[in-house]
């Protein structure tokens, strides 16, 4: 049970890497501007640790110093982004109902595949050294080449708060290892799909 080895050595290892991974994202972000590149390197981290290349400590370093310009510049895109969407919102409602459904569905069918891409970002940018409009462009459509996966990403979140809503307690464990364990499972996710667009022999390069 204790060898090095076994499962449950293993899955320890695995908890304290994931809670690590949580706290340095937590600690990068602090700045707010930091954000995108703290989540790129915690991608970065995961993947690699996914792999069992490298250690998560260098490995978020590494990333989060070669990725920083062009990870700000992607999460600054991000941020207004979503100030628009977020007053697009607000803006529907200020319409009588009949109006405002119509607005509504419209808002749908911008937000629903904004979102999408934007799920994809950090990660494809963590994975491919691309220009910031290629990023987002192979963000847009890798979201919905891979739509069943990228439907998973989306509602993990929302499952999350629906579990907070009904059980409180599980704040505590989305304080100490939220953000890790959501980028965990997700990067097992973006793995495969990685793997589809990345020829064999280059995938270490």
């Amino acid at each position: 049970m204790f060898k090095l080895d076994s499962i449950f050595v293993r899955s320890l290892n695995l908890i304290a890497d994931i809670f690590i991974l949580h706290i340095l994202w937590l600690v990068h972000s602090l700045p707010i501007i930091t954000i995108g590149a703290s989540t790129t390197a915690l991608y970065y981290s995961m993947m690699k640790r996914i792999k069992d290349e490298g250690t998560i400590l260098s490995n978020f370093r590494k990333s989060f110093k070669l990725n920083f310009k062009q990870a700000t510049i992607l999460w600054l895109i991000i941020v207004l982004i979503t100030v628009i969407l977020c007053v697009d919102l607000w803006f529907c409602f200020l319409f009588p109902e009949n109006i405002r459904k119509i607005l509504i569905i419209i808002y749908m069918m911008v937000f629903i595949p904004t979102s999408f891409t934007l799920l994809y970002i950090f990660p494809v940018q963590s994975k491919f050294e691309n220009t910031i409009k290629a990023t987002i462009k192979n963000s847009f459509f890798m979201s919905f080449l891979n739509l069943p996966y990228t439907i998973v990403i989306f509602i993990l979140p929302i499952i999350s708060f629906l579990i907070c809503f009904f059980f409180t307690p599980f704040l505590a464990l989305l304080f100490t290892m939220g953000m890790g364990a959501y980028a965990y499972i997700t990067s097992l996710i973006f793995c495969r799909i990685f793997k589809k667009y990345i020829p064999e022999a280059s995938e270490e390069q």
